[in-house]
């Protein structure tokens, strides 16, 4: 059996030392990452966690005889173009550092589009001349404007699922159109033996916050339509009782010193209704008999009459 080289073994024994040594281990995906962004990442990085490329065999390799619990949870999300991470940070504040130097970047081609890409009105900048014609071609609405060519009219460029052609991807370049971000992605982490993975590691306390709150206000919702009675709830069920319980009485004419005042206003406001209605119809009935308007007519002894005879029945 062929022994590996001495740097490859070199190489197995860092990755386990650096491993070990690290109170977070997270693996990061750099698919898309060109040399300057990287290394721009890593010099971001440098006071806070170490980021080392590796080959998925060596990195298997080094957990294998790494004294690390749970390192096989690592080897789950192994494969493809991966990166080491080992850092004292928490999983979230790593995780959120990642996402926050993340960069907007233009398609080279190949790619599959996440979202539609819409190219908006616009200036172009380019001066008249052969570019018209390319925007034309591929379905763009430019024409010549003040001596620039512009494009007038918006338009779905790519539409979501479909593959950037090459030509397409020329286009957004040149318009300085970013529909893609790049960045490290994290795939997963290790933390004092507990595994967590990319939805757990986005958690956030600001997250949290929410979740909290959204879970307060249905547990209310459900303690109030049930009438489980806690002190958080009780100042609200008092007043919804005090308010049904008037409307009850209210509505079986039940009067006591706490509702009375309600039974008056009642009282006077149908009082004023009736007679409003009384008042109207003379009225109404006089003008049509006379044919023409009517000066208006003082309350009568027999209109006072009524509206006396009505509250005394509204009081029994």
């Amino acid at each position: 059996m062929r022994e590996p080289s001495k740097n490859k073994v070199e190489e197995v024994q860092l990755l386990r030392r650096q491993m070990e040594s690290s109170r977070t281990i997270a693996l990061v995906d750099f698919a898309g990452l060109d040399a300057r962004n990287f290394q721009n990442l890593r010099r971001i990085l440098r006071d806070k966690a170490q980021i080392r490329v590796v080959k998925n065999t060596l990195l298997e390799k080094a957990l294998d005889g790494a004294t690390i619990k749970k390192g096989e949870k690592l080897k789950d999300i192994m494969g493809g173009q991966i990166a080491l991470v080992t850092t004292d940070l928490e999983p979230s504040n790593l995780y959120a550092i990642l996402e926050a130097n993340k960069q907007p970047t233009p398609p080279k081609g190949g790619e599959t589009a996440t979202d539609d890409i819409v190219i908006e009105p616009m200036d172009t900048g380019f001066p008249p001349g052969p570019m018209i014609s390319v925007f034309q071609k591929a379905g763009l609405q430019a024409r010549i404007e003040k001596g620039t060519i512009a494009i007038k009219k918006e338009s779905v460029f790519v539409k979501k699922g479909e593959v950037i052609s090459k030509e397409k991807a020329s286009i957004l370049q040149k318009l300085n159109i970013k529909p893609f971000t790049v960045g490290l992605t994290a795939r997963g982490s290790l933390m004092d033996g507990v595994y967590f993975d990319k939805s757990v590691m986005s958690i956030t306390p600001e997250k949290v916050l929410v979740d909290v709150l959204s879970a307060y206000a249905h547990a209310r919702s459900v303690a109030l339509n049930s009438l489980f009675f806690t002190p958080e709830i009780l100042p609200q069920l008092l007043v919804r009782g005090r308010i049904e319980a008037e409307a009850l009485a209210l509505n079986s004419g039940i009067i006591d010193e706490s509702n009375i005042q309600i039974f008056i206003l009642k009282a006077i406001r149908e009082a004023l209704t009736l007679s409003a209605t009384i008042g109207g119809g003379d009225e109404k009935s006089e003008t049509r008999e006379s044919g023409m308007d009517e000066k208006e007519e003082e309350p009568t002894e027999n209109d006072s009459d009524d509206v006396e005879s009505s509250l005394g029945q509204l009081f029994g």
